[in-house]
Parts: C-alpha cells; sequence; structure tokens
C-alpha cells in the first residue's frame, strides 16, 4: 500500500514519475483510474520507459485514446452479457432469482394449523423468519396473538 500512501502526498501541480507503466498498476481499467484521479487533482504523470509525459499534448491524447480503449471494451462486455441474456432467454431458460420457497403452502399451513413459532417455521421451511412474515402478509393471514 505504499502507492496509497505516496497519491495521498501528492498536491495539484505535482509530477508523478515512474520507470514503467506495468510497475504502477494491475491493468488497463485500474491505470485509467488513476489517470482520472491525477486529471481531476492537477498532478502530472510521467512514465519514463513509455515515453508518457501528461505534461505535453501527446502525453494527454495517448491516455485519451487509451480511455476511448478502454469505454468500448466495457461496452462490448456489456452488449455480450446482453446477447447471452437474450439467447437463454430464447431457449427457454428461466432467468434471475429463483422463488425463495416453492412450497409457500407449507409455510402457511405450519402457521394456521400448528403452535410452531414464527422462528421454528422459517428453520423448518429454510426460509428466513421475514420471509415467513411476507408470506403471511401477502396472504391477508393475520398473526396470531400470544
Amino acid at each position: 500500500m505504499e502507492l496509497n500512501k505516496v497519491l495521498n502526498e501528492l498536491q495539484p501541480g505535482d509530477t508523478f514519475v515512474i520507470f514503467k507503466l506495468d510497475r504502477l498498476s494491475r491493468g488497463t481499467k485500474h491505470l485509467l483510474i488513476l489517470m482520472e484521479e491525477f486529471k481531476q487533482r492537477n498532478i502530472h504523470f510521467i512514465s519514463i520507459q513509455n515515453n508518457i509525459d501528461t505534461t505535453t499534448s501527446m502525453g494527454r491524447f495517448f491516455f485519451t485514446i487509451m480511455s476511448a480503449f478502454a469505454e468500448m471494451e466495457a461496452e462490448l462486455i456489456s452488449e455480450r452479457v446482453i446477447s447471452g441474456l437474450n439467447a437463454a432467454r430464447n431457449n427457454g431458460k428461466q432467468l434471475g432469482r429463483p422463488p425463495v420457497n416453492k412450497n409457500i403452502e407449507l409455510v402457511l399451513d405450519l402457521y394456521q394449523n400448528t403452535d410452531m413459532s414464527i422462528a421454528k417455521i422459517a428453520r423448518t421451511t429454510q426460509v428466513s423468519r421475514s420471509t415467513v412474515y411476507r408470506y403471511l402478509e401477502k396472504n391477508n393471514i393475520p398473526l396470531k396473538t400470544k
């Protein structure tokens, strides 16, 4: 976490100098996040080995292009995910979270026909107590008084 210490010490107008880009960042996305932070904080960036200097127009242009590629990559990933979801839907696959308990009737039956507590019903049917309460409310079943 030495990087975080250094980043916290940088002031507007400072220049952050590294020898090589791959020593700074885990990947393109992380690097772009850092560069955006530098831009917002008015901190210049120089990578000696990679010949990048954001104090020059060419250096800023390089990171603008990198940002555009990262944005395009994110959009392509999003498009592939949407395409995959649509294909699954078209093949009859049910998407989304599965129902918590397919046997709501068991929860309702235990509540109405036994002296089991909400907690015990929840444990028995493997749902949360809030789910038991929600089932009761949805089915207009009044809560028992003690």
